[in-house]
């Protein structure tokens, strides 16, 4: 895709009701969560309401399902991806995962929906504390088998540092392994700590920088969908900016109404991934994440042909000399 194409396309995260995760994870709120049959029936009904209104969009759109809990371990969810992925409107579909779910029947599931793999995007949560990172490669292995693309990564928790080496030392080298702050640390990371979580992760630096929130800088074709229909700026926000089941409007309308509005976010700042991805103003790393960013999918390319006037244009709040440094760190990126 070119830049114009990939400016055209709308991009949506959805958050359905469930919030039981099958791991428990000390450091996780959802961890402590029950099962409950009724959520997950009202989650069943939310999604069967949601492909009805993807189904009358007439953009292209990407949707990515940032669940609380894990919702891959349930197939109606692998219903729902493979009827989503034939709809030609949506160029992907994705979820984030703790990869814990049989690969093998879950992908037959979305097989006999008649789903398309070349349209899946799993971003892979790796947990130490609950499964050893041999088990957890096998699984991404396994995964691999049907070219599905992904991305893995862990909490950079400083006491997993050994588990954290071993897995990103057995994956492929075309696997991008991210790494998330630690949320609900007391204190920052040392200087030792940061530094050693960079060679894991070249781009860590984004998650400790501070990216004050700016909602007339931040990307207009992004929706983020609660499960009962409200929408928002992005996962962070509180601010309600409607709700798409209010009307028969399509999905992407919603977003070109609120793409100026200067109230749609009240965060001080940027402060996870799916917010900060939004920023192309500040972060001209994100080309590497195109053409969805959000899935958080490095493209690896056999060279990299830099317009830096274009780059310094569209990233104005960061000074020159910065900005310089930071693609050179990125075409020197070990990976390439």
């Amino acid at each position: 895709m070119d830049r114009h194409e990939i400016e055209q396309v709308f991009h949506i995260q959805y958050r359905g009701f469930l919030d039981y995760c099958n791991f428990s994870c000390n450091y996780c709120p959802f961890s402590k969560k029950s099962y409950s049959l009724k959520k997950e029936k009202m989650d069943r009904n939310c999604l069967f309401k949601l492909f009805l209104k993807l189904k009358k969009e007439t953009q292209p759109i990407t949707l990515q399902i940032v669940p609380y809990g894990e919702a891959l371990i349930y197939s109606y969810y692998w219903e729902f991806l493979a009827k989503v992925s034939q709809l030609p409107q949506v160029l992907a579909i994705g979820c984030q995962t703790n990869a814990s779910f049989s690969v093998e029947k879950m992908i037959a599931v979305f097989l006999a929906q008649g789903g398309k793999l070349e349209k899946l995007r799993l971003w892979c949560s790796f947990h130490p504390t609950m499964i050893s990172a041999e088990k957890f490669f096998l699984k991404i292995q396994e995964l691999r088998q049907y070219s599905i693309k992904l991305c893995v990564g862990a909490v950079a928790n400083p006491l997993e540092k050994q588990a954290i080496v071993q897995l990103f030392s057995m994956l492929p080298k075309d696997i991008y392994f991210w790494l998330n702050k630690m949320d609900g640390r007391k204190q920052p990371y040392t200087i030792e700590e940061s530094d050693f979580f960079k060679t894991i992760d070249p781009f860590f630096f984004l998650e400790e920088a501070h990216f004050l929130a700016d909602p007339k800088n931040c990307s207009s074709k992004n929706l983020f969908i609660e499960a009962n229909g409200d929408y928002f700026a992005c996962n962070i926000s509180k601010i309600s900016l409607g709700n798409i089941y209010n009307d028969k409007k399509m999905l992407h309308s919603y977003i070109l109404e609120n793409q100026w509005n200067k109230k749609k976010c009240a965060c001080k700042e940027c402060h996870c991934f799916l917010a900060y991805q939004n920023r192309f103003d500040l972060i001209p790393e994100l080309f590497l994440f195109f053409p969805y960013p959000a899935f958080r999918i490095i493209t690896y390319y056999q060279a990299a042909f830099l317009n830096l006037d274009n780059i310094f244009r569209e990233a104005e709040k960061v000074k020159k000399i910065e900005k310089i440094e930071r693609i050179v760190r990125i075409v020197n990126y070990h990976h390439f």
